[in-house]
């Protein structure tokens, strides 16, 4: 925890830790840390990620709330760090007290869908939806179909946009 005695604290920030559909960030404070009517000041923390192209926006809701809206919601695999800004005071001129830095992610790579499932015929076709974007090369290269009492690993073939339509 950084800060002074007397000072106002953060109490909350949200998402920490691992979360999904991440849209918006939200920073609590114990009492008021900017004056009533001044929602136009500097952000009191700093948002960086990592995995993508983030953009969006800091606002003062109220004296004691100040939220990060992201453009878009946040998709899978993706690290960000807040970090309170080490000048920002209070509107009794004192740093406002926090930990040096919270975290959070998106998760990892995960199927989100599948269809169809259940009994299946030989030359079936899947469609397989994940929460992240992935490049046919490396489905093709990495997975496999399990039958159970077969023993053996079957190749998957990832159709092409025509054999698509075509089912």
């Amino acid at each position: 925890m950084i800060g002074t005695a007397g000072a106002a604290n953060i109490t909350s920030v949200s998402p920490t830790g691992t979360q999904s559909k991440v849209s918006a960030i939200d920073i609590v404070f114990s009492t008021n840390v900017i004056p009533l009517g001044r929602n136009d000041l500097p952000a009191p923390v700093s948002v960086s990620c990592k995995g993508s192209q983030i953009k969006g926006h800091g606002k003062w809701s109220d004296g004691a709330h100040w939220s990060y809206e992201f453009e878009e919601t946040l998709p899978a695999g993706v690290q960000c760090t807040i970090t309170p800004d080490t000048g920002f005071r209070d509107v009794a001129g004192k740093p406002v007290q926090g930990d040096k830095h919270y975290q959070f992610d998106t998760g990892k790579l995960a199927v989100s869908f599948i269809s169809p499932s259940g009994n299946v015929s030989e030359d079936q076709a899947f469609r397989v939806t994940f929460n992240l974007p992935v490049q046919a090369g490396s489905i093709a290269a990495n997975a496999t179909c399990i039958v159970e009492g077969l023993g053996e690993q079957i190749p998957v073939k990832v159709l092409s946009e025509q054999e698509k339509k075509t089912i």
